[in-house]
């Protein structure tokens, strides 16, 4: 079969877009086109579709999500590859490559400086024919905070309640967070929205990562308030006097677990530590099972979930990168540890 590549127009080839989407996702709904495609604060998706050239009908589609990254302090623009779908009768390497490549030439030409994506195991070797390379494989950290769901997996109903609450009691006295050292300066907030304070934090905070996606107030909002498909939370620790944010934590909950989702924190250990310390404790008064969160990143990071009692979790995910070769950021970028990648920094 031969194809044809054509770059979409976000409105007028929405119905074709999303018929791509009918049949190839079954668990994205409708409402995060007009969300994600249209209102992205950076300026709308870009896509491109292939087309049956003997039926001239379109068979798959791949877009680009604009993204501004802080580069080792430089402003750069950078793109997510995502919504990379091909219908199954059509699904020949050739229309996959076709697709792909437009997107790469789209981006040599715009000077787009890297490309970013969390493909599945059938998009890798395409991604890798056009110039992806993997950049490492994401981390799920996770801590149980009560044992009764895990215990109902080997015990009777008796015996989870005979050992979950003396379990509960036991890990709880001895955790990390029930012994670090509290600051009086501080409190916790439970915003409904960032603030112009967000946009300080993010100035102050952003110097401390390599590669790191801009978290602006503006960019959190869109991206978490304004969310049409999944309720988010914002925990926040603040100085008392001048409400100074120290930093945040989004998250979501899923069968009495949370999820973490984002977070930011000032230029200190101290910082980061306060904010896992009161982060934690807020959810054992809610009594939430566990807390997870989806990583790959600074060293610093992993080593201070670690000390709080995280352990990993088996993990599928993997990203990939395009970069230039003779570009500067080449080194930089091609470095999992300079960067700091969470579940939100994904399409979805």
């Amino acid at each position: 079969m031969r194809y044809s590549v054509i770059k979409a127009d976000i409105r007028k080839d929405r119905q074709r877009i999303l018929s791509i989407w009918g049949r190839n996702f079954t668990d994205v709904p409708q409402e995060r086109y007009g969300w994600f495609y249209e209102n992205n604060p950076y300026g709308q998706a870009l896509s491109w579709l292939v087309t049956d050239q003997k039926t001239n009908s379109v068979v798959g589609s791949t877009a680009l999500f604009p993204r501004r990254m802080n580069l080792n302090g430089k402003k750069a623009l950078a793109g997510i590859a995502a919504d990379f779908a091909v219908n199954q009768d059509h699904r020949s390497l050739s229309a996959a490559l076709k697709l792909q490549k437009a997107v790469i030439s789209w981006c040599k030409e715009n000077k787009v400086e890297l490309i970013y994506g969390f493909p599945n195991e059938q998009s890798e070797a395409v991604l890798l024919r056009v110039g992806y390379k993997k950049l490492g494989e994401v981390k799920r950290l996770a801590k149980l905070l009560k044992t009764k769901s895990k215990l109902k997996r080997y015990l009777p109903r008796s015996g989870v309640i005979l050992f979950s609450i003396p379990l509960d009691f036991i890990f709880a006295i001895f955790s990390k967070e029930r012994s670090y050292a509290k600051s009086d300066n501080l409190e916790i907030e439970l915003p409904h929205r960032f603030d112009e304070r967000f946009d300080s934090l993010w100035e102050e905070a952003k110097s401390r990562f390599g590669v790191i996606g801009e978290r602006t107030g503006q960019y959190l909002n869109w991206k978490y308030v304004d969310n049409p498909h999944k309720k988010y939370h914002i925990f926040s620790l603040a100085e008392k006097k001048g409400k100074k944010i120290w930093g945040y934590v989004v998250f979501y909950l899923q069968d009495n677990n949370c999820f973490v989702v984002d977070l930011l924190y000032l230029n200190s250990d101290f910082a980061l530590k306060s904010l896992l310390t009161q982060f934690i404790l807020f959810l054992r008064k809610k009594r939430v099972d566990s807390i997870s969160i989806l990583i790959l990143g600074p060293p610093s990071l992993v080593k201070n979930l670690k000390a709080f009692g995280f352990h990993s979790r088996k993990e599928n995910s993997k990203v990939f990168i395009y970069i230039r070769g003779k570009s500067p950021h080449f080194p930089l970028v091609m470095n999992e540890e300079n960067w700091f990648l969470l579940e939100g920094d994904r399409d979805i």
